[in-house]
Formats: structure tokens, C-alpha cells, sequence
């Protein structure tokens, strides 16, 4: 049984175990009623109201003049009334800490919100060091994700580090990642502590996928090197191993130190998102694209976007840096563009949204 499935089962119990008080206030409200109206021959509603404010003990009043036999009758109920309101508030209580009632309401309400409401996020699976990472770098961004992690300690790591939405679920389900909405997701990032698991998880990742019809970007880590390949064999589009990003960054300093005298070059900070101003990405460019068939003089991306182009790659992965303004999109590949923040939102936006402004206008 799955954490989901347990924390529905805890609330159905806590629920059922709620029904026993509820139906002695019931029985005794039934009885109350039926002696008054025997004892005192009062009417059914005086003898109902009659009832709940001595079983409540409001002291509003008696309705019915009592008989000696009435007012021990009253005794009765008020004393069977206060037991049971007791018992009812022992058990609630009980019920609520110990059953963990309102953690597993709040967990049922954040995945309601995150299967209706989010969307174009990614799926972090995991909470380990190198998922810590990406949060991070995507608080910076403001890029929705939300977290699956089954560990508890865990799971109050990653909100303590300030992930906004954390699910407590299975990392290996496959009704997890439906939870996580993946049916709207950008891609799924698996980052494990173990080789088996990170195929285990891309493997289900997979499975999903076959079941929506559409392709889905999984990124994933190796730790060996023997792993890459069984990653990309289950489906990973991209697999990285941190021993070999860690050995060519030291080969990287080693050899060519960043003239900053900072431990990260500027423009490595600008490629990972590290960077407080700026920013690079690399879109594609085809028929469908807004850039097809007109030459960077045409587009004047720097004057209406305030961004740069730095590069295009070739379908066949041949680079053209630094293209001059006669540089003509019309074959298919992608662009390398760079630029401060605000400016690469605002021409996302228009990448995205296949805007049709007349982008030859002069500035």
C-alpha cells in the first residue's frame, strides 16, 4: 500500500471512529424526547427542546414543569450528556494527533492543487543533495516544480528549504506521478542516490508517457559510467554523471582559471542560471518558428527585446557564432540567445505565444 493510499485510509478511520459518540447523542436525544413526552405528557417539541438544553446544560430555562420523576429523568440525561461529551472530545482529540488527521487533510488539498491548478512545471523526484541544487536554481528563476519524496525528514527538509509544493508519495509510483500532474509537466528530473533507482523511476516515467500519447523530457544522473547507457535505454533524454561535470570543471580551472578570480566564470554563471542578471537559453527555430525566413537585421531581437544572439546551430549540430546581421533562419535548428532577465521573459513570451507583431518595424 502506497503513503496515498495509507493517508486516505487514516482519515476514512479517524471519520468512522467519530460515528459512535454521534450516534449515542443521537439514542439519547430520541430517549429524552420519548420520556418527557411519557412522563410529562409534554408535547413533541417542547420535549425535544426540552432534551438538547438539559443534555447540553445551557441552563436557558425549563419549558415543562418537571415532576420529581422528570427532574430525575433530567439527572439522568444530564448526567449521561456530560460522559458523552467527554468521551467525544477524548476521542476527537485523540483521533486528530495521533491519526494525524489535519497533516493528511492538508496533504489530499495540495495534490487537489497541484492536479488542477498547476501546470508547464517539472517533477522533482527526490529531495537528495543534487535535487537541492535544482530547487534552488529554480526558486531563483521563479520555475514552478513540485517535489515527490516519501521520506519524512526529508519532506520537511525540502519545505524548510523552500519548495512551495512538496508531496509526500512514493518516489517509484506511477500514481505518484500522476498526483504530481505529469500530464502538464515540462519534464521529470530524477537525481537518486543510486543507479537503480534513477532507472527504476525514469522506467515508470516511461510508462506514463505511453499511457498520454506524448513525449515527455526526462533528465536523469549516473553515477557510474556503465548506468548512462541503461538510463538512455529506458528512456532518459538526458543523462548527466556528476564525476565527470566534477572532473572537467577541475580541468577547467586547472588549466584556464576564470579571470574573475571567482571560483565560477562569468559566463559559466550565465549558462547554469547562477548569475543575478543575466541569462542564456537555446530555442529552436522551424517553419512554426516566428524567426523562419527572416535575417537578424530583420528582427532587430537587441532593439526590441533587448537580447543577443550568440550563436545557431545546425540541424546537424554545426555552430555559426557570432552571426552577422545578414544571418538568414531558414533551415531548421536553434539559437543560442542571451540577455538579462526581464528582456529573455519578455521575448520567451513572444517565442512561446508565436506572436505575428511586424517585428521589421524600426525600433
Amino acid at each position: 500500500m502506497g503513503i496515498a493510499d495509507k493517508r486516505r485510509e487514516q482519515i476514512f478511520d479517524t471519520v468512522s471512529k467519530t460515528r459512535f459518540p454521534i450516534i449515542i447523542l443521537i439514542m439519547l436525544c430520541t430517549i429524552g424526547t420519548l420520556g418527557f413526552m411519557f412522563i410529562e405528557d409534554a408535547p413533541p417539541f417542547d420535549s425535544l427542546y426540552m432534551t438538547i438544553i438539559t443534555i447540553a446544560t445551557v441552563g436557558y430555562g425549563e419549558v415543562i414543569d418537571l415532576s420529581d420523576s422528570g427532574r430525575a429523568f433530567a439527572a439522568f440525561l444530564i448526567i449521561s450528556g456530560a460522559v458523552t461529551y467527554i468521551y467525544a472530545i477524548t476521542l476527537l482529540i485523540s483521533l486528530v494527533f495521533n491519526n494525524n488527521l489535519i497533516g493528511n487533510i492538508k496533504e489530499l488539498r495540495l495534490e487537489r492543487y497541484v492536479t488542477k491548478h498547476l501546470k508547464d512545471h517539472f517533477i522533482l523526484v527526490g529531495f537528495t543533495k543534487t535535487s537541492r541544487e535544482v530547487a534552488r536554481s529554480f526558486l531563483n528563476r521563479e520555475i514552478p516544480f513540485v517535489v515527490i519524496e516519501a521520506n519524512e525528514e526529508l519532506v520537511k527538509m525540502a519545505n524548510a528549504f523552500g519548495c512551495p509544493l512538496v508531496l509526500h508519495l512514493d518516489r517509484f509510483s506511477v500514481d505518484s506521478l500522476h498526483r504530481a500532474n505529469i500530464e502538464k509537466c515540462r519534464g521529470v528530473i530524477v537525481a537518486l542516490e543510486s543507479d537503480e533507482e534513477n532507472i527504476s523511476v525514469t522506467a515508470s516515467v516511461r510508462v506514463v508517457e505511453e499511457e498520454l500519447g506524448r513525449e515527455l523530457m526526462v533528465i536523469s544522473t549516473a553515477l557510474q559510467s556503465n548506468a548512462i547507457a541503461k538510463l538512455r535505454a529506458v528512456g532518459a533524454d538526458y543523462v548527466l554523471s556528476p564525476a565527470s561535470l566534477i572532473g572537467k570543471k577541475i580541468a577547467a580551472l586547472a588549466t584556464n582559471p576564470p579571470a574573475s578570480g571567482h571560483t565560477s566564470g562569468l559566463l559559466e554563471s550565465i549558462v547554469v542560471g547562477d548569475h543575478p542578471m543575466y541569462e542564456s537559453r537555446e530555442v529552436k527555430v522551424d517553419e512554426r518558428s516566428p524567426f523562419w525566413g527572416k535575417s537578424l537585421k530583420d528582427l532587430q531581437l537587441r532593439n526590441k527585446f533587448g537580447v543577443t544572439v550568440i550563436a545557431g546551430v545546425r540541424s546537424d549540430g554545426e555552430l555559426d557564432m557570432l552571426p552577422y546581421g545578414d544571418y538568414i533562419f531558414d533551415r531548421t535548428g536553434s539559437l543560442v540567445i542571451m540577455g538579462p532577465r526581464e528582456a529573455m521573459h519578455d521575448f520567451l513570451s513572444f517565442y512561446h505565444e508565436g506572436q505575428t507583431c511586424e517585428l521589421t518595424q524600426e525600433a
